[in-house]
């Protein structure tokens, strides 16, 4: 999916889009050497961490991290609090989603992505066929994807299809 040659040693601006333990953004920055991360949580959890303490749960964050420090950005908020306060124009060459799992916060944490990610940018979107909502099988992440893909018709192109979507970013 990735050009990885191209990309193991190039300047990255990477963003997390709900960061929970940092095992993802761990792995980003220690894949790519140069990649500067900005990871987004509220570290307070979603309905489907009803019994977990989300103290430990940031703390295990900023330990999984520290050793990347100089190249990590922590937000601690919400993600829609993040992309109305972003006061310069950074673009990223990669936004991980994998936020609140509603479908409306997946498609509302999509459309703001999808503004601050480069022409050849990547969008991976985590739990693209989980079903933690039974009762209301719309509200869950497919159902925000699936929206917004439909109004970003030839303007992606789909690299990958399993438990997540990749998709590139061609035109604005």
């Amino acid at each position: 999916v990735f050009d990885q040659e191209r990309l193991y040693n190039k300047d990255l601006n990477a963003l997390e889009v709900g960061s929970y333990e940092g095992k993802t953004s761990f792995f980003f920055l220690h894949l790519f050497k140069k990649m500067h991360l900005t990871a987004i949580d509220t570290w307070e959890g979603s309905d489907e961490h009803m019994q977990i303490n989300f103290e430990i749960i940031e703390k295990e964050f900023d330990d999984n991290l520290a050793v990347f420090k100089k190249r990590l950005t922590k937000f601690k908020g919400k993600s829609v609090e993040f992309f109305e306060n972003i006061k310069n124009n950074i673009q990223y060459d990669l936004i991980y989603i994998d936020a609140s799992h509603k479908a409306d916060d997946v498609l509302n944490d999509s459309k703001s992505a999808w503004l601050k990610t480069k022409i050849g940018g990547i969008i991976i979107f985590d739990d693209y066929n989980w079903n933690f909502y039974k009762k209301n099988i719309k509200d869950n992440p497919v159902y925000g994807i699936n929206a917004f893909l439909s109004f970003n018709k030839n303007k992606y192109k789909i690299l990958s299809v399993s438990r997540q979507l990749i998709i590139k970013k061609i035109s604005e």
